[in-house]
């Protein structure tokens, strides 16, 4: 790789870092805000959950304008979104004003993955993307530990407003050196976005049937993950009563193994294909549902088991993820951002709903969650089949 390929791969991991850690870095602090702002653990609930529905739709919108226009440029006006929202959040003395903070810097915080995806797509080749997508799969795979554990200590020592003064000084930062120093990786003139365009490309990638076959159970096990990240301090804070200094340190063996799948993942992904590591993680997905449906009927709902459940199903989401990276952004190279800005979506939507189930179910025992986990094991099943259909035909 040349130098100005790993400068659009250094700013773009930072950008997608940026992204992950607007999601991440307040999640110590909805455990606490409720006399702050005068609220209820619901609507501070509520709101991570909108936050996660307009970060992952903002993305379709960022992943079609992107197309015509420079890179450098888009990200620029997506930093304004994102400064003032969190200068508004901030602020809030009050839930509706720290809500609304909070969604402006969604819509502008989502953009980071699609307009990367594009960035990686417009000068990186397919083998070059699977070698990279794998120090972006660090992001997921560590940030919902190191993230969190950033904004605990800020709220220990500075108090809960300080995450989001340091996000701010991170963002400012960010932009700056983007626009001095990043590549443009656009090439040719800007041209104008028409609509019927736009709408055209969106029906050809969701109307593509391999579109389908990659997408659907990653969206299932990307979305449990994403939801248990966030719904960890109400698990271990409120319902376990963990010391709030140490609980994150429990995410860190969900976040591993995550990581490790990811490095196998690339070995099967170049030998054989996408499709062998998407059923490779459904099966230690579905293991991970058997063991939870198995300690159901000896043990009660503890931390310990609830980590290793959910870590088994991390393993499995870790073979998926560069799997479905890699094969839809070379399938639909030509739509790249419509195409790009698919993949969180179909993670962080479904997300929104899975925290708000995780965080109101009983955690006395195993089996609400082991019942929720056998729904999704299910539902993933019908396009596993799909999948291995596909696997027989070539």
């Amino acid at each position: 790789m040349d130098r100005d390929k790993k400068l659009i791969v250094l700013f773009g991991f930072i950008f997608v870092a940026l992204g992950f850690m607007s999601i991440k870095l307040s999640v110590p602090a909805l455990a606490i805000l409720e006399p702050y702002l005068e609220t209820t653990s619901f609507k501070l609930e509520l709101t991570g959950s909108l936050y996660l529905l307009v970060f992952s739709f903002s993305q379709l919108f960022w992943g079609g304008v992107v197309g015509p226009l420079r890179r450098k440029r888009v990200i620029g006006r997506t930093m304004i979104f994102s400064l003032v929202g969190t200068i508004i959040a901030m602020c809030a003395t009050d839930i509706q004003t720290f809500m609304t903070g909070r969604l402006i810097e969604a819509f502008g915080m989502g953009a980071a993955s699609s307009i990367c995806r594009v960035m990686l797509s417009d000068r990186l080749t397919k083998h070059e993307i699977a070698d990279v997508s794998i120090f972006f799969g660090l992001i997921f795979n560590f940030g919902p530990f190191i993230a969190p554990l950033i904004g605990q200590y800020l709220i220990i020592y500075f108090g809960w407003r300080a995450i989001f003064a340091f996000f701010l000084i991170l963002v400012i930062l960010f932009n700056y050196f983007m626009m001095k120093k990043m590549p443009e990786t656009k090439r040719g003139n800007e041209t104008r976005l028409h609509l019927f365009e736009y709408l055209s490309q969106f029906g050809h990638v969701i109307s593509h049937k391999r579109f389908w076959v990659f997408i659907g159970s990653f969206s299932l096990y990307v979305s449990l993950i994403l939801g248990y990240y966030m719904a960890v301090p109400f698990w271990y804070v409120d319902h376990f009563k963990m010391n709030p200094r140490y609980y994150l340190f429990l995410v860190l063996f969900t976040t591993t193994a995550n990581a490790i799948a990811y490095f196998f993942s690339r070995g099967v992904v170049k030998r054989r294909s996408p499709e062998w590591a998407i059923v490779c993680g459904y099966f230690f997905c579905v293991l991970g549902t058997l063991v939870t449906i198995g300690l159901a009927f000896f043990f009660r709902a503890e931390p310990w088991n609830l980590v290793l459940s959910i870590s088994l199903i991390a393993f499995g989401t870790g073979f998926m993820q560069p799997a479905v990276n890699v094969a839809i952004l070379d399938e639909f190279r030509g739509h790249s951002g419509i195409a790009g800005s698919f993949i969180p979506i179909f993670g962080y939507a479904p997300a929104s709903l899975v925290f708000l189930i995780l965080t109101n179910i009983s955690l006395r025992t195993l089996w609400p969650f082991a019942i929720v986990l056998t729904c999704i094991a299910l539902l993933a099943l019908i396009n596993v089949r799909s999948v291995l259909r596909h696997l027989r035909k070539s």
